[in-house]
C-alpha cells in the first residue's frame, strides 16, 4: 500500500487552564511557574488567552484531539500549532482551534516515512520533501499522521500529493497541497551519477 492514514484512536485528553492577562512580560512571569501560554479560537468562539502546564503542553502534538477545561465549561478543541524556541528547547505558546461538528476545519498532518526504497538499494538518495500535508477534514477524521511507503520506489521515481487523492482510504479528506507537489523522491547520487557518464 503507498499510503496509509492513521486515525487519531484516543481518547481525548483534558487540559486545565489557569487565567493570564495579555502582554510580553505577563507571560514571562507565567513561564516562571512552570506554565505555558495558550490561546483558543474558531468560529463563533470568543478569543481566550490563559495559561496550560508546561507539563501538559509537553505531551500535546499537533492535530490531537483535547478537552479543554476553561471558565467552568468544556470545550472540545484540536491543537493547532505549538511554538518552540528551539535554542532553549522550551515550549513557547500553544494554539487550541475550537471544534464544531460537521464543520471542516483546516489542520497539518504530519508524513511518516516508512520502508527501504529500490532506488536507495541500487545506490540512490531517498530526500523527503515534505515532512507535513496540509488538509481539510470533518473532526471525527481528523487523522494522527500519514504514513507513505517508499520500498517500490526506484531511482527517479516520486510519490505526489495525487497519488494519495486517488487512494480510496482519503476520501474523506480534502488535500490543500497542490496534486502534483511531491511528497518523497529518490534521486541518483552524485557517484552513480559520475558512473553512468563514464559509461556513455
Amino acid at each position: 500500500m503507498l499510503a496509509t492514514l492513521v486515525k487519531n484512536e484516543k481518547e481525548s485528553l483534558t487540559v486545565e487552564t489557569f487565567p493570564r492577562r495579555k502582554g510580553k512580560v505577563e507571560s514571562k512571569n507565567i513561564r516562571k511557574k512552570d506554565l505555558i501560554p495558550a490561546c483558543l479560537y474558531g468560529k463563533d468562539i470568543p478569543n481566550k488567552e490563559f495559561a496550560i502546564p508546561h507539563k501538559k503542553a509537553s505531551s500535546l502534538r499537533v492535530g490531537q484531539i483535547v478537552d479543554l477545561q476553561l471558565e467552568g465549561k468544556i470545550y472540545k478543541c484540536v491543537v493547532k500549532e505549538i511554538q518552540f524556541d528551539y535554542l532553549k528547547d522550551r515550549i513557547l505558546h500553544v494554539d487550541f482551534l475550537g471544534l464544531v461538528e460537521g464543520r471542516f476545519i483546516e489542520i497539518e498532518v504530519p508524513v511518516e516515512i516508512t520502508g527501504e526504497s529500490q532506488g536507495v538499494k541500487q545506490g540512490g538518495i531517498l530526500q523527503v520533501l515534505l515532512n507535513s500535508l496540509t488538509i481539510k477534514v470533518l473532526p471525527d477524521n481528523i487523522p494522527e499522521k500519514i504514513i507513505v511507503d517508499v520500498s517500490n520506489l526506484d531511482i527517479g521515481d516520486s510519490i505526489h500529493v495525487s497519488d494519495l487523492m486517488n487512494s480510496e482510504q482519503f476520501k474523506n479528506i480534502k488535500f490543500v497541497n497542490k496534486a502534483d507537489t511531491a511528497i518523497v523522491t529518490v534521486t541518483i547520487s552524485k557517484e552513480e551519477e559520475e558512473k553512468t557518464e563514464e559509461q556513455k
